[in-house]
């Protein structure tokens, strides 16, 4: 059951994080696109930082949702 938290978390984190990109490349021409291979470096790491973020935020749902809380 946890698989599925996190799996459904990485995915909308990963989504969340192509949805921010959008905006941000919108200014740039479709042959800078394809050409410029350091657009990938500044801007590519993005949706995997949110997809990240969105596994740990579907395992900390999970645990508090199925498990009753955190115990600290």
């Amino acid at each position: 059951m946890s698989y599925l938290f996190g799996i459904v978390g990485f995915c909308a984190g990963f989504y969340a994080g192509l949805m921010m990109l959008k905006p941000a490349l919108r200014r740039i021409s479709n042959q800078d696109l394809r050409t410029d291979k350091k657009l990938a470096l500044k801007v590519g790491w993005i949706p995997w930082v949110m997809a990240l973020l969105g596994l740990w935020l579907g395992l900390y749902g999970y645990e508090y949702i199925v498990l009753g809380g955190y115990d600290h």
